[in-house]
């Protein structure tokens, strides 16, 4: 599916979804989806991601309820002269997400955060153009967190995204994503069994994150 098509149905839906719950619910809602490119060890790395999820806002003392589910799924792509990989992420036990909004006199920039747990799964190729090798793939379960800033709407130009992901160093996907991206993108932390994954860009997209107040 296009990139295109595919915010076009999230905004359809969420917009559709908010006019039936404003008069019931107060409620967060977060949206978004974009792509984006980063440059690492002389080779460029495409970003493509979506999140979406909706919940109240509950009274003091409650918990809140999930009105939709969070989600959210990443896709790296990397073509390098000596090793090239996709790597493709998706949540699946996240913390609830928050809306900040940071500057108290406007209702942008807001800042929508997703943490929680994220299943990786990263497949090789040799050299730039070569994807001949399904066989030759990795998974690990790993801590994320995901900051989308929501500075205009709409947000293509404006609007970033940063993936996060803490992934163990004494098994494969770190140490893999280490030697591909370098330490522009991959902290391996010595006397730590952590290599971090950290991508950020102003997105070809949108980010949305929005307040409701209920009747």
């Amino acid at each position: 599916m296009k990139q295109g098509r595919t915010l076009g149905i999230i905004a359809v839906f969420v917009g559709s979804l908010l006019f039936n719950l404003t008069s019931v619910y107060a409620f967060h809602f977060v949206a978004g989806g974009g792509i984006y490119s980063l440059t690492s060890n002389g080779s460029e790395t495409a970003v493509q991601f979506q999140f979406l999820g909706v919940k109240s806002i509950p009274p003091p003392g409650e918990l809140a309820i999930p009105l939709i589910p969070t989600t959210i799924q990443c896709t790296v792509v990397h073509k390098g002269e000596s090793m090239s990989f996709q790597l493709f992420t998706s949540g699946t036990e996240l913390e609830p997400f928050t809306v900040t909004e940071l500057d108290p006199n406007s209702p942008r920039p807001r800042k929508v955060t997703l943490t929680g747990e994220m299943l990786s799964r990263i497949v090789l190729g040799v050299g730039s153009n070569n994807w001949h090798f399904p066989e030759i793939a990795h998974t690990e379960i790993a801590h994320f967190e995901a900051v989308g800033m929501d500075v205009a709407e709409p947000g293509a130009g404006r609007d970033s995204f940063t993936l996060t992901i803490d992934y163990s160093a004494s098994k494969d996907i770190g140490p893999l994503l280490f030697q591909a991206l370098g330490p522009e993108l991959v902290n391996c932390t010595a006397n730590v069994d952590i290599c971090t994954l950290t991508l950020t860009g102003t997105v070809n997209g949108e980010v949305e994150g929005h307040t409701a107040s209920g009747e």
